[in-house]
């Protein structure tokens, strides 16, 4: 799916593609056992088919159904953009090419793979992965996917499975590796960052690492997300060379990776607040603020249904157990890579009041139900890579690439 935050629109349906759209007419709120207007209500103690018009006095006990708020997607980091917009990595942006004043240590070991043996991997990496999302095979997949990027695409199959029609994820390019930054080991596991690119510049490229688990394993993917149009790429090491993992708790970066997550999900709950604010650059609170705004439209979808005081939706990003993926650049700084979660819960405030699903084909494939009297858990799942400066540098925290998948919706028992 998108690297973009999925916004909620004004409607009451998802859509079946990769981005969850409006459906303005699935809106209206409909007491269970049948579609009816807005002025009707149904007596629960006769036919639950029965309608029964508002000036029947007593008026018969009501569950009123609400409309759980569409999403859909938002700005995309990179959407639009020409091919002029895309980092030129052998012009503006730092290039991964050897620099003269890089002299390998003394006990530097020797790359996990050179950049022809990557480029092969890659490619036939991506050729599985392919395959596998042709005919939905989880079990093939895995075999080339881990961790977050195999959790975003479990979800990807399961929609698909039951809504055709919905959109096939792109595939991993590997028409023009621009960047191969191996770490340097001889031990295992042992970790590939690769930044590549198709033939077709409107496409943004894609940032992912790799791992491979020991000598008789396949490289697997873990994290995977599309590169900003605005973001530079930092300068690495060359591939001959390669680079070193950074330890997850380590003193040596502005912040240790394994804060980094936590840290951006302050930025986004706090905004301005956040003592974190001012140590992310512009395009990270970008990303931040475009997440609070649809947190924002959901809350306000539900007050223009007339929602506001029966039912109420809550927010929790948090950081992931998946440990951060960090690698050394020439500045003594780092690439990481973290991966966050963002549950919206939508829950009614009183015993009458149900949340009833209509046209929301999405929702209604992942819960296999129709309506919930407790509420809808949605999760959210962010791949993002940083470029984290080294301690005592006055640089900002830069966002390089991110892709957001829908992880989950979940009827609450």
């Amino acid at each position: 799916m998108s690297c973009s935050r999925l916004w909620p629109c004004t409607g009451g349906a998802l859509s079946g593609g990769d981005a969850l759209t409006a459906d303005p007419d699935s809106s209206i709120a409909a007491p269970a056992g049948g579609d009816v207007e807005e002025a009707e209500i149904v007596d629960e103690n006769k036919n639950p088919d029965a309608k029964t018009s508002m000036r029947v006095a007593p008026a018969p006990r009501r569950r009123r159904m609400l409309a759980l708020p569409v999403l859909g997607l938002t700005a995309i980091l990179a959407a639009g953009c020409s091919s002029d917009s895309w980092p030129q990595l052998g012009e503006a942006s730092p290039t991964p090419s050897p620099s003269p004043t890089v002299i390998a240590p003394e006990n530097q070991k020797p790359p996990a793979v050179t950049e022809a043996q990557a480029k092969r991997i890659l490619k036939s990496l991506a050729g599985t992965v392919s395959e596998a999302d042709a005919a939905l095979d989880l079990d093939l997949l895995s075999t080339r996917f881990e961790g977050p990027a195999l959790a975003a695409r479990t979800t990807e199959y399961a929609l698909r499975t039951k809504l055709p029609d919905t959109a096939p994820p792109a595939a991993i390019p590997t028409d023009d590796v621009e960047v191969v930054l191996p770490e340097s080991t001889d031990q295992w596991p042992r970790t590939v960052l690769m930044l590549s690119k198709t033939g077709d510049d409107t496409v943004p490229p894609v940032v992912l690492t790799m791992t491979q688990a020991d000598p008789w394993s396949n490289y697997k993917v873990s994290n995977i997300a599309e590169m900003s149009a605005d973001a530079v790429f930092p300068e690495v090491a060359a591939a001959w060379l390669g680079t070193s993992l950074v330890p997850s708790d380590s003193a040596f970066l502005t912040i240790a990776p394994a804060d980094l997550a936590a840290t951006f999900a302050d930025v986004v709950d706090q905004g301005e607040q956040s003592e974190s604010y001012d140590t992310f650059d512009d395009l990270a609170l970008s990303y931040a603020k475009s997440i609070t705004d649809s947190r924002q439209a959901v809350i306000q979808a539900l007050a223009d249904k007339g929602a506001a005081d029966t039912s109420k939706a809550a927010f929790d990003m948090a950081s992931t157990t998946d440990a951060p993926i960090s690698m050394t650049t020439l500045d003594s700084g780092a690439i990481v890579a973290v991966t966050l979660t963002d549950t919206e819960t939508v829950t009614p405030t009183g015993e009458d009041v149900s949340i009833r699903f209509g046209d929301n084909a999405q929702a209604k494939a992942l819960t296999d139900a129709t309506e919930s009297a407790k509420g809808v858990e949605t999760t959210y799942e962010f791949q993002l890579f940083f470029s984290v400066p080294a301690k005592g540098s006055t640089e900002q925290i830069r966002l390089l690439a991110a892709h957001q998948d829908l992880l989950s919706v979940k009827v609450i028992k």
